[in-house]
């Protein structure tokens, strides 16, 4: 098993659970995202 491996896995669940607080705020609006320009829009 690569040595890096586990950080990897490790950095990627972090940032899917930011992802998923953030999107629960916005969405309970704890975070006013209603003038947010996004890179999709």
């Amino acid at each position: 098993m690569p040595k890096g491996l586990p950080v990897r896995v490790t950095d990627d669940t972090l940032l899917k659970e930011r992802r998923s607080a953030l999107i629960s705020a916005a969405v309970t609006g704890q975070i006013d995202v209603r003038n947010v320009i996004g890179h999709g829009a």
